[in-house]
């Protein structure tokens, strides 16, 4: 079992973004974007790069929050329990849609990561390791370490700059079926 390199992974998620970036500003110009994000499966050594538009993105979160609404409606009217608090919990994710399965973009590039998936076949319980404990979980972890180092990096670097931003526009990632995290605000609205 070999661990990943993970600053090989994060400088070429950091270079593969950074191309999408360039091929979305110059082949999507009139788009407004809203968000940009990493959806990864560690597990099988798979990062998408994503973007949604400010349309879409809206679309979608005005039909979650009527969802959102109509389920608080049909639940309050039943009886409470512990179980439907943590449902309401979630609550709604707010004005710009972090689905990343509902983006106008959605897997607008696939980058692999072999390696991953190698490590993750390769893994065995190890008491003196306790990375091997629990491949699963040490994966995601570290995946999830270079997405947002990764974004970082690019928003240090000014790399969303060419995009056509919404004026409200942020980044993130989510990783297999957790929630999504927004690292970063690109544009916040004038007040």
């Amino acid at each position: 079992m070999h661990t990943p390199d993970w600053k090989a992974a994060q400088e070429l998620l950091i270079e593969e973004a950074k191309a999408a970036i360039s091929d979305f500003a110059e082949g999507q110009a009139d788009e407004v974007v809203s968000y940009f994000g990493f959806d990864a499966n560690p597990s099988y050594g798979s990062v998408l790069i994503s973007i949604d538009t400010l349309d879409n993105s809206l679309r979608v979160a005005k039909e979650s929050n009527k969802q959102f609404l109509k389920a608080w409606r049909t639940k309050a009217r039943s009886t409470w329990h512990s179980h439907t608090l943590r449902w309401f919990s979630r609550g709604w994710s707010g004005p710009l849609s972090t689905e990343f399965g509902s983006f106008s973009f959605m897997a607008y590039r696939e980058i692999e990561f072999p390696k991953w998936q190698e490590y993750l076949e390769t893994a065995e319980p190890d008491e003196n390791n306790p990375r091997a404990d629990s491949p699963d979980a040490y994966l995601e972890a570290q995946a999830s370490r270079v997405l947002f180092q990764s974004l970082d990096a690019l928003v240090k670097a000014k790399a969303f700059k060419n995009l056509r931003l919404a004026e409200m526009s942020a980044v993130g990632f989510v990783t297999h079926d957790s929630t999504p995290i927004t690292t970063h605000v690109l544009r916040w609205p004038d007040l």
